[in-house]
């Protein structure tokens, strides 16, 4: 349970509580984050031209930073489908750099599937029913095996079960009035009735809670358009033990003789132009440990470029 928590903050355009846990540990908890939208992006882009715009962007802010360029001139590496990434010159030494991105994919899959519902509601979900949950506040969750296999944007085999489950639900509003009155009447009971719904598919890919809003009048259309609201429900908690693990799983998978530098960008766009800001907040996170080593073979040096901060770390290495 964690202890000794500063009060939610925005940071980087995500909510975040930071302290210690019962055992004095470090620890984040990332509640929620609005999602950006990088101005520029008129449709995905390749990965090569997202690498470049990475490495471009770190350019400029390590300018704004030290002052001085990281490096005088840049090219690709000499074969595009293995490392490294560039070719960097400074002052005529070269250095083979790679590029990595700081990502939760889990999160993203998760994002990019309550977009697609969203979606489906607003254009009619196939003439389904959902009375059931109206005056309702929907908090939708996505089981953790999508990380391994993110969905396709346009993949519906999540969505349709989960279609299917909130035109099915019905609210138990009589319950809840009795609820209401009991509490005013007498206080919390010692045991609370199950008023909420509850639901998840049948494989545990998808599932949401459908708490009714109290102030909601009959007819009122929320974002949706529709009689009830969703959001996504994904509260992550880090020690900073675990989030500098994945840290580590990155470097693991980019050291490689052919690779000097690794530049991890945290909080960049994707493809789309999207931004996660909750990814530069694990970011700053993981660059706040004291004595923060990060074990290599080959790399010889290891970059943290925290996007919206504009901020440039280096993390130590040690050999293994």
């Amino acid at each position: 349970m964690p202890v000794g928590l500063l009060p939610i903050q925005p940071i980087f355009g995500a909510m975040c509580m930071q302290g210690v846990d019962q055992d004095g540990r470090p620890i984040l908890i990332l509640t929620a984050e609005n999602l950006d939208r990088v101005q520029g992006f008129t449709a995905e882009i390749q990965k090569d031209t997202l690498e470049r715009f990475h490495l471009e962007s770190f350019r400029a802010d390590y300018v704004l930073q030290m002052g001085t360029p990281p490096f005088d001139s840049v090219r690709r590496g000499p074969d595009p489908n293995m490392a490294p990434d560039f070719v960097v010159v400074n002052n005529g030494a070269e250095e083979r750099l790679d590029c990595a991105v700081l990502a939760d994919h889990h999160r993203r899959s998760s994002y990019r599937l309550m977009e697609n519902l969203r979606n489906r509601l607003i254009q009619g979900a196939g003439d389904r029913d959902f009375s059931g949950i109206a005056g309702c506040i929907v908090s939708v969750w996505f089981g953790e095996s999508l990380a391994e296999h993110p969905p396709r944007r346009s993949d519906d085999s999540v969505v349709e079960p989960l279609l299917d489950l909130l035109a099915e639900t019905r609210v138990d509003r009589e319950g809840i009035a009795r609820l209401i009155q009991e509490v005013a009447e007498r206080g919390f009971p010692q045991v609370m009735p199950p008023v909420v719904a509850t639901r998840s598919t049948s494989d545990g890919s998808a599932g949401f809670v459908a708490n009714v809003v109290a102030n909601a009048q009959a007819g009122q259309a929320f974002a949706t358009g529709l009689g009830f609201e969703l959001q996504l429900s994904r509260p992550a908690e880090l020690t900073a033990e675990s989030a500098i693990s994945e840290l580590r799983r990155i470097v693991s998978d980019h050291d490689k003789p052919e690779i000097e530098h690794l530049l991890v960008t945290a909080g960049g766009p994707d493809r789309a132009g999207v931004r996660y800001p909750g990814e530069e907040v694990v970011a700053a996170f993981i660059a706040e440990q004291e004595d923060l080593s990060i074990p290599a073979d080959h790399l010889r040096r290891l970059t943290l470029h925290l996007w919206s901060a504009r901020r440039v770390v280096d993390i130590a290495l040690s050999r293994t």
